[in-house]
């Protein structure tokens, strides 16, 4: 059901830009803005959403300390765009139990430099 919205909104936004815009940008448009890119692009932005939001409810309820509070708010957003990104952008195909846990590895291991860089710049940015 959500790939139907999304192409619908694509092809929404084809419509309008074919009328706005050169031809040229059109066909980039068309061969960029895939459902996949388009549903990759708004789970991404909701991944933001649920670090900053966790973040804020941790060290505001919780009274964690900031970096422990961004240390699990970044946990809590890697494993939502895991689940997001698995079943709603790209439709995993793994069936077995080994499968499964062989592809949520590889994309923590995807994840893993990025969260270390975040742990870092936060660490450095925060109590420097």
């Amino acid at each position: 059901m959500i790939k139907n919205i999304t192409q619908k909104f694509i092809d929404f936004n084809l419509k309008i830009s074919g009328k706005i815009f050169p031809e040229k940008f059109n066909n980039l448009f068309k061969k960029f803005l895939t459902v996949e890119v388009v549903l990759y692009i708004f789970f991404g932005v909701l991944t933001t959403v649920v670090n900053i939001g966790s973040f804020a409810i941790i060290t505001s309820c919780f009274k964690l300390e900031e970096n422990i509070s961004n240390a699990i708010a970044i946990i809590l957003a890697v494993l939502f765009a895991y689940f997001t990104n698995k079943d709603l952008v790209f439709n995993s195909k793994a069936e077995s139990f080994k499968e499964k846990i062989l592809e949520f590895f590889k994309f923590m291991l995807g994840r893993a430099f990025t969260m270390f860089v975040e742990l870092i710049g936060f660490y450095l940015l925060f109590n420097i």
